[in-house]
């Protein structure tokens, strides 16, 4: 079952394009099954954060589509693609978007307040969630005073809180050290082994190696270039 599906994307910069601009790429088509790691590398700027932002419905495509859970996202309201993504969806941005009025715990916790999901249980979660990123000790702190490595590993808890089908993960040990990388990683892949999916974008060899599907992106086209 494809949980992401993209046919024939093009994009490029809006203006630029009504100017008479090329495009950044074209034709992409992919898919993410369920219970698969996919990743996604490729030289620097040739898009592939635009992809996952396609993917998620935060940027519109020229051309093409998108279906998130066989619903196509263009077709959707902002008010059900926001559902989309409050309760089956997990972004890991490469800049974290994290709200630094907020303690720690209380980013992790963000993505409850648009789920019906019991609060006590997403707490608990939560704590869970922290023990295993290393965070317990700074869980009551603003993630203004973090450093990056604490603040990416508050971004993934937030992703994972409410268990959501597909998680959406741009480079997501950039800021680790090993150990950490390391822990996070295999917090994705025992999420991949219980049916979930991951579609990462990274330079990372380590993150490679985890993926069951790797593709890359170059000179505005996607192909698959490894399989396991």
């Amino acid at each position: 079952m494809s949980l992401l599906e993209a046919q024939n994307l093009c994009w490029g910069v809006p203006s630029a394009v009504k100017a008479g601009d090329s495009l950044i790429f074209r034709d992409i088509n992919f898919r993410v099954e369920a219970g698969t790691w996919v990743t996604l590398s490729g030289p620097s700027g040739v898009g592939k954060t635009t992809v996952l932002s396609l993917c998620a419905g935060l940027l519109k495509p020229v051309s093409g589509w998108v279906k998130l859970f066989g619903q196509d996202i263009g077709q959707l309201s902002d008010y059900e693609l926001g559902q989309l993504r409050a309760r089956r969806l997990g972004l890991i941005f490469q800049n974290y978007h994290l709200d630094d009025s907020r303690t720690a715990l209380e980013n992790i916790m963000l993505p409850g307040y648009f789920s019906d999901l019991n609060w006590h249980g997403l707490r608990e979660r939560a704590l869970e969630l922290a023990e295993k990123l290393f965070l317990t000790d700074h869980l009551s702190k603003s993630v203004s005073v973090l450093s990056g490595g604490q603040r990416q590993r508050v971004a993934v808890g937030r992703a994972l809180l409410v268990s959501p089908e597909l998680v959406l993960a741009d480079e997501p040990t950039g800021a680790l050290d090993q150990k950490t990388a390391d822990s996070v990683l295999d917090i994705l892949s025992d999420y991949v082994k219980e049916g979930a999916s991951v579609l990462s974008v990274t330079h990372d060899q380590q993150v490679l190696q985890r993926g069951s599907v790797h593709l890359n992106l170059s000179e505005g086209r996607i192909e698959e270039v490894g399989k396991r």
